[in-house]
């Protein structure tokens, strides 16, 4: 496996560079698959960069045929789908000598095996969900981008990854199913995943014990792309064998967790340099959650604030079909080296980090053992002592979703139109210069026969094309 990080040539800052030589062998990324800690990084968008700026296009063209077709007014620039055009023309259109960087890559799995490579072709399939429910809400697109010859040498430079902001998410992500564990996993709760993919992966793999993960990841990489999807796909490499045990020993049915990428939505501001892979997210509608049993929805966030601009309308239809939701940041979790009380050890999990020390609700054990009073949809199988008396008060460094309301607001995706029918998923509409990228084809022909990072700026070309 080579390493195709350069951080001098994205323009990271000295602080913000990964670390070389991330771990490598990680006993205790083993000991996971039996239940102790796991852990991850956020790679930040800024510092994903854009591979040396502005790179310039390559691609065989034949001049005399171009310069025919422009002289009789031969050509016409229009908008191609993205990922429609990576299907046809390859992953990294546009940018065949271009590389991706992958911070925190290692050449082994959360088991400690190096053979993760063997089966990149049948990773649709292996991260399909086994519940046939379920089915109809997976998106399989980013695995679908290892399939085929074309993505040869994708699949040649992809390599697992495992950073700080995973381990910390997985480790928070334990927390959380504790919270649910005291409660005695009520089937009628789903989480909804929305954290930068790496992360949303790890707090997939930390719950998947008893959450059925649902990944929706429905764009492919790109060495340009506004949406660095390589690392999703990457921290799933990583994870896979915790989610294939999982799916195994799992009790069935399972609620989903319905597994996103904050990322998708990504600052597309360059239009020149930047490649736009961006998509809206697809949820199941209010009706097919009530087919499956779910009546609570705990949206999953890294830090406090609202919804991301794609789900507004999709949560308010939930709040109008009488599915609740609330929210909760990975941040309510705090660090503490407080231990619970003797006469709890026995009776509520209290999850640990590698360190020894306690992750906890708000920060403290009380505030842990009062989340469901804040957030009143479920009552713990033992309540503590307090739990009849005077209303708690909650922890001071909380996020408050459990006050949340979903309320209509403008968004980028504000009354555009939507499909909502059948037990698919709910899916937004987008303006039409979103997800798309300028193409230059033939207007006798219809073939491609040249593309543009952005919608503006010189065309790579190519020889012979393709058909749009």
């Amino acid at each position: 496996m080579r390493d195709n990080s350069d951080d001098k040539k994205q323009g990271l800052p000295e602080a913000e560079r990964p670390a070389r030589g991330a771990s490598t062998g990680a006993r205790w990324w083993r000991d996971a698959l039996v239940g102790t800690q796991l852990g991850l990084r956020r790679y930040s968008s800024a510092g994903l960069g854009l591979l040396g700026g502005s790179l310039a296009l390559t691609g065989c063209y034949d001049a005399a045929v171009g310069q025919d077709e422009r002289a009789r007014g031969g050509e016409v620039d229009r908008a191609m789908d993205t990922r429609e055009l990576q299907r046809q023309a390859g992953w990294n259109v546009g940018q065949p000598e271009a590389q991706l960087s992958f911070p925190g890559q290692t050449p082994v799995d959360v088991a400690g095996g190096a053979g993760w490579s063997d089966g990149l072709e049948q990773l649709t399939d292996r991260m399909r969900p086994a519940d046939p429910a379920l089915a109809p809400y997976y998106v399989p697109t980013l695995f679908q981008s290892l399939i085929g010859p074309s993505s040869f040498d994708l699949r040649a430079v992809m390599t697992p990854i495992l950073t700080p902001e995973m381990r910390l998410a997985y480790e928070r992500g334990q927390a959380l199913l504790t919270l649910f564990e005291q409660a005695g996993f009520p089937p009628d709760t789903a989480l909804v995943l929305d954290l930068p993919g790496p992360e949303s992966v790890a707090v997939a793999s930390a719950v998947a014990g008893r959450f059925a993960p649902v990944f929706t990841f429905d764009n492919w990489p790109h060495p340009l792309g506004v949406v660095p999807s390589h690392l999703t796909l990457g921290a799933v490499l990583y994870s896979a064998p915790i989610f294939e045990q999982a799916q195994q020993s799992r009790p069935a049915p399972a609620p989903p967790a319905l597994v996103l990428d904050a990322w998708r939505l990504a600052p597309y501001t360059d239009e020149d340099t930047q490649f736009d892979n961006r998509y809206t997210a697809k949820l199941p509608t209010a009706e097919g959650l009530a087919a499956l049993g779910i009546h609570h929805v705990l949206y999953v966030t890294a830090g406090p604030g609202a919804e991301a601009d794609d789900l507004n309308e999709v949560f308010v239809s939930y709040a109008q079909g009488g599915v609740e939701v609330k929210s909760i940041a990975l941040s309510d979790f705090q660090e503490s080296s407080e231990p619970p009380p003797p006469e709890y050890v026995t009776v509520y999990p209290w999850p640990r980090v590698s360190s020894g020390r306690y992750w906890y609700y708000g920060g403290s054990w009380g505030g842990h053992l009062s989340f469901w009073r804040y957030y009143g949809w479920h009552r713990p199988v033992r309540p503590p002592p307090w739990w009849g008396g005077p209303r708690v008060v909650p922890p001071p460094r909380v996020s408050g979703g459990f006050r949340y309301v979903p309320a209509p607001r403008p968004t980028l995706f504000h009354g555009l139109p939507r499909r909502v029918h059948g037990p698919g998923p709910h899916v937004v509409g987008a303006p039409p210069a979103f997800g798309h990228v300028t193409v230059r084809t033939s207007r006798r022909t219809g073939v491609v026969i040249g593309v543009r990072p952005g919608r503006s700026g010189s065309f790579g070309r190519f020889h012979g094309g393709y058909t749009a």
